[in-house]
């Protein structure tokens, strides 16, 4: 591109809708702008009743009428906008991108499973070294959890669990303090899933593993590991270790001794449980987590293209 040129990427995921505004001098060359994070859950009415509220299309249509003005503010003169699991599921989606539409002029994609591996994946893959042996990408989300096994960064296997976090919250009714049979009831329902999907076990122990989206980076700082490759990692050993001290508190509890947010405390317990699920099952005893996901793999892709 001969001049740089201020872009946008909106991932509207199960348990937050996302902007990230930037400056891209080239796919490999970005500035970020602007972030934001909008708390609204759209998963949360449909993985129990398969639809939106009226209240939830009301908020989602605040929410981006906001991201508009402040993408008119930056500047940003392209952009992609997606929603992924909840949105996929939702019989009314085409009420919640024609209601975008209508109130932002602003195009909503509802993309696939697929799809929405692959952008993660390039957003890993941009902020990993070439040469880094990357094996598997996870990506943990409120209403899935994606898992692609890679050969020489290509795709070797792939799988999409209904395992997100506010799903298994919101349909196995857990909120606040997770007591023991809760906990063995997510570890179950997750080793399920995963020996259906992934039924020739995979053993990871020596190959480099990368754990994407908001709960893995927060529980990175709960339970650091050293530094791979320039970048922070979780450590599995040291989070089942705290892991108790997730659970036994309630909501109110965890925002106090972790210092998260009310939205991030109610659900790190389940997520928790899944990290650790998958890790036995793959062998793994650390997962990278570089702060990247959808967002940033948008952002590549609009910059390659501007």
């Amino acid at each position: 591109m001969a001049e740089p040129v201020h872009i946008a990427a909106i991932d509207a995921g199960s348990n937050a809708i996302r902007l990230s505004i930037v400056r891209a001098y080239s796919a490999l060359d970005i500035e970020p702008l602007h972030t934001e994070r909008y708390p609204l859950r759209l998963g949360e009415s449909v993985f129990l009743r398969h639809r939106f509220s009226e209240e939830t299309l009301e908020k989602a249509g605040k929410a981006f009428r906001h991201f508009r003005a402040l993408m008119n503010e930056f500047g940003v003169t392209e952009y992609r906008a997606v929603a992924t699991s909840a949105s996929r599921e939702a019989k009314n989606r085409g009420s919640l991108v024609r209601r975008i539409w209508r109130k932002t002029r602003l195009r909503l994609e509802v993309i696939s499973g697929a799809e929405e591996s692959r952008l993660c994946r390039e957003g890993v893959l941009g902020a990993l070294s070439p040469d880094a042996p990357l094996r598997c990408i996870v990506d943990l989300g409120g209403g899935s959890l994606e898992i692609a096994l890679l050969r020489e960064h290509a795709v070797e296997q792939s799988a999409q669990l209904p395992a997100g976090t506010v799903r298994l919250m919101t349909t196995l009714e857990i909120r606040g303090v997770i007591r023991p049979m809760q906990a063995e009831q997510v570890r179950r329902y997750v080793r399920a899933l995963l020996e259906s999907r992934l039924p020739m076990r995979p053993n990871l122990a020596e190959t480099i593993a990368v754990a994407c989206g908001g709960n893995a980076e927060m529980l990175a700082t709960l339970a650091p590991g050293p530094r791979e490759h320039g970048l922070p990692s979780l450590d599995l050993s040291l989070l089942r270790d705290r892991l108790d001290g997730i659970l036994r508190r309630d909501v109110t509890g965890r925002m106090k001794a972790f210092g998260v947010r009310r939205d991030r405390a109610d659900v790190m317990g389940v997520a928790a449980l899944i990290l650790l699920t998958l890790g036995r099952y793959l062998n793994v005893r650390r997962m990278m987590v570089p702060g990247v996901g959808v967002r940033e793999g948008l952002l590549q892709e609009i910059a390659r293209e501007a």
